[in-house]
């Protein structure tokens, strides 16, 4: 892996942000989705501008504003509940290598960027699977979850695999997988399909067994950037091109 950062790896996002002006913390983070003269690379020139559609979305139905963020600057754990939780605490260097995909291509305030899409993508799983075209999304989590249920420290994302989500039984896990894969959809199509080819390098298969993830064949890999990208399009209003 490579290492194409710039001067955009400074952080803006700063704890002391956070607490002398919290809503220009949201706000910024808000804005800086989808903006690649900050957060663009050398591969792949933006990131978040679907999780920015994804964010607007709620916001225009009335299930989201910039008060549901709840900055904890104690931690950089995150959760979405009744209001969407963002650990801002950095997130330790070794665990990110482990759990983020190209993680290079993450480092200070994408870092955060990406957490902050995460815990959005749950609330957009949510919409995807209760839409009327979530079958095949559904048909995918029942997929991972029968991979958590057969080994549960080997899926289809690395995060969950993590020994906290392994306790927490293949449900759970399962859940992390598939909100993983929108993650990197909303993020950048090409990322997700860049990772999925990854899985699917049998070349590779011995680099995802160390870090969780079970190996794909070329099929399964497709078969999982369809179900997503027609998932997300659909709850986002997304015509196939």
């Amino acid at each position: 892996m490579r290492d194409g950062l710039t001067a955009s790896d400074n952080k803006h996002f700063t704890i002391a942000l956070a607490e002398r002006d919290p809503s220009a913390f949201k706000q910024g983070l808000i804005n800086a989705l989808g903006n690649p003269s900050r957060f663009g690379s050398s591969e792949f020139s933006v990131f978040g501008a679907l999780t920015k559609r994804a964010w607007d979305m709620q916001c225009s139905s009335g299930e989201r504003n910039l008060d549901a963020i709840v900055l904890n600057t104690s931690t950089w754990v995150g959760h979405n509940g009744e209001t969407l939780e963002l650990g801002i605490q950095d997130m330790p260097v070794s665990l990110a290598e482990r759990v983020i995909f190209l993680d290079e291509e993450f480092k200070g305030d994408r870092n955060l960027l990406y957490r902050f899409s995460h815990e959005l993508s749950h609330s957009l799983v949510a919409l995807a699977s209760r839409h009327p075209s979530g079958g095949d999304l559904r048909g995918l989590y029942e997929h991972a979850r029968k991979l958590r249920v057969s080994d549960s420290s080997c899926g289809l994302s690395a995060l969950g695999s993590l020994g906290f989500y392994q306790h927490k039984g293949p449900d759970i896990q399962a859940a992390e997988d598939i909100t993983e894969m929108v993650n990197l959809y909303l993020l950048n199509p090409k990322y997700l399909d860049a990772y999925l080819r990854f899985v699917s390098n049998p070349f590779l298969a011995g680099q995802c067994q160390e870090i969780g993830v079970c190996p794909r064949n070329i099929e399964q890999a497709t078969a999982i950037s369809s179900v997503v990208s027609r998932a997300v399009n659909s709850v986002l209003n997304i015509s196939a091109s």
